[in-house]
């Protein structure tokens, strides 16, 4: 699927608009597409810990286009909120503790799924996408169930996108 993406080039570089391909979702994702973003210093910091080039945002709202066969409790049509991910089988997710997930900085910060593979292609070559398990600097996002929140249809997108 073809989807516009800001992306950053280089260190502190600038966001660009771009095409990109992205990846058909696995049993385990949502696609969402992405109504509003927030942005935040980690958005503009992070480009000198993700390999780039890279699509940013982590503060994502939007609506599911398509679901996972493993996806349940959500629909296609809700609108969600997309959080920080996390691997949902850890022993601390086991806990009830994602925000101390295990697999936490290679799901932030590697650019890849957990797997080593990518979400996001330009002209076939593999781009670091999946920032915060979404990458939601992007007209559609692929993202986990563990990182979703359904929201009302009657908040306002710009509240919502604060919220992560």
């Amino acid at each position: 699927m073809t989807v516009i993406a800001a992306i950053v080039e280089e260190p502190k570089g600038k966001f660009e608009l771009s095409e990109v391909e992205l990846d058909d979702i696995r049993d385990n994702e949502v696609l969402v597409r992405v109504e509003a973003s927030g942005i935040c210093h980690m958005d503009v910091e992070a480009s000198d810990l993700v390999p780039l080039p890279a699509i940013f945002g982590h503060e994502g709202v939007g609506i599911i286009e398509k679901k996972g066969s493993k996806i349940s409790g959500v629909e296609v049509g809700d609108r969600v909120v997309i959080s920080y991910a996390s691997c949902g089988e850890c022993s601390r997710c086991n806990a009830e503790k994602p925000y101390y997930c295990e697999e936490g900085w290679d799901i932030t910060f590697s650019g890849k799924r957990l797997d080593g593979s990518h979400t996001a292609f330009r002209d076939g070559t593999p781009i670091s996408a999946a920032f915060f398990g979404q990458s939601s600097f992007a007209s559609h996002a692929i993202t986990y169930q563990e990182n979703i929140v359904t929201a009302d249809m009657s908040v306002p997108v710009e509240v919502l996108a604060a919220l992560p």
